[in-house]
């Protein structure tokens, strides 16, 4: 059995780089540093995530100093296997704080991604506004934009230390589900996944899943994230780190320094579930309170037990 627990920090922060840096091939093409990356349990395709932070990484390599990635917009177009992934970046427009690049993923010939993502200059600090995290506390209410029912218990924010490990999730539904061979293989590779990824999140709300590991529908949304190791690298490099772990079409703001050695809060709203989508806006918050990123998020929804664990 695969023990998350026996390899050290350097060995994780080793792992988070395979996944996302890249290097220089010529010109404005890079290349990823390891095909050794993270296959999804049931997946054919790599890690969506392993394309985010590597698109993100080639574009900072082509930056002047200072400049700071702000956002990305991302489509994925094919499957992308594990072996080596040749990103070619495009300037599209410099100014003065903003610069805008196009970065382009190919792999054996095909086309597999494509995204846009902007740099710019950070301003100094002035006034400024950003919407409150839940007040992290076991025994605070934790309620986004919409009123808990009446005789409805609201669910609690707990603190990192205190929260529910992935791995513990799929163990207490291996403990719980049915005599379902299917539902329980899926279990097991789920928490396989989640002991050999260089991220972790624990479940900062007690009624996110059932008994079983299901996710109860109409439950707060919120996990506790952060690379397995100490990972001490420069800013560009820790929100690529970010971007790794949350995968998917999606757009993506940055805000605010953060490291991803440290416990993050992502706190996630669901803003549609109809034709086969699901649309969800996360936030993400360091433990002092600030919001440090916002990014919006669409899926392919099915309705399956499998898709059902995620």
């Amino acid at each position: 059995m695969y023990d998350s627990e026996k390899k050290d920090a350097a060995y994780w922060a080793e792992r988070m780089r395979e996944e996302t840096h890249v290097r220089h091939v010529s010109g404005d093409v890079y290349e990823s540093v390891s095909p050794d990356v993270t296959v999804p349990f049931g997946s054919r395709s790599i890690f969506g995530g392993v394309l985010l932070g590597q698109a993100i990484n080639a574009a900072s390599a082509t930056m002047p100093e200072k400049y700071l990635v702000q956002s990305m917009q991302v489509r994925f177009l094919d499957t992308a296997k594990r072996d080596r992934i040749q990103f070619t970046v495009t300037s599209l427009r410099s100014g003065r704080s903003y610069i805008l690049c196009r970065v382009e993923a190919h792999q054996h010939g095909r086309f597999i991604f494509t995204s846009f993502i902007s740099f710019k200059v950070p301003d100094a600090p002035d006034t400024s506004y950003a919407i409150g995290a839940p007040i992290i506390d076991s025994n605070a209410e934790f309620e986004i934009s919409e009123e808990v029912k009446t005789g409805t218990r609201p669910a609690f924010v707990l603190p990192p230390e205190e929260s529910m490990p992935g791995n513990v999730r799929y163990e207490k539904g291996l403990a719980n589900f049915p005599d379902i061979a299917k539902l329980e293989f899926a279990l097991k590779g789920l928490r396989y996944d989640q002991l050999r990824h260089p991220a972790e999140y624990r479940v900062a709300v007690p009624t996110m899943y059932n008994e079983m590991s299901l996710y109860q529908f109409g439950s707060k949304l919120a996990l506790w994230v952060r690379a397995r190791g100490d990972y001490h690298e420069d800013e560009n490099h820790q929100r690529a780190a970010l971007a790794y772990y949350i995968d998917l079409d999606h757009s993506m703001w940055f805000y605010e320094s953060f490291s991803m050695s440290d416990w993050l809060l992502l706190v996630m709203e669901p803003q549609s579930v109809a034709d086969g989508r699901t649309l969800v806006l996360g936030r993400i918050y360091r433990q002092d309170g600030v919001l440090v990123a916002v990014a919006i998020q669409e899926g392919v929804f099915r309705q399956s037990h499998n898709k059902a664990l995620m």
